[in-house]
């Protein structure tokens, strides 16, 4: 009844390190799609998805045409400060 097959192995769910950003963005630069970069990162597609949309930025170039990009160094931003705000809420006491 509480058999866990033992032929496969669970894998530990981990965060995207700031140096896999960086490969990231190389490779959407090159022209690579989520799913051939999630393969070579051994991450899901979908967690690949969800951070090019956390690390995506608005540039313009000479001539104000707007132009949405994956940028590491923003996505490295917001995951260190999302990480700052997390624990447990303060106590007040009075």
């Amino acid at each position: 009844m509480g058999q866990k097959n033992n032929s496969t192995k669970e894998k530990k769910w981990e965060q995207i390190k700031e140096e896999e950003r960086y490969k990231i963005e190389g490779w959407l630069q090159a022209k690579q799609n989520p799913k051939e970069i999630a393969m070579m990162l051994g991450k899901h597609r979908r967690t690949i998805n969800r951070e090019i949309a956390m690390g995506l930025v608005v540039q313009r170039d000479s001539e104000l045409r707007e132009k949405e990009v994956y940028k590491a160094d923003y996505a490295q931003m917001l995951h260190d400060e999302n990480a700052s705000q997390k624990g447990r809420n303060y106590k007040i006491v009075e």
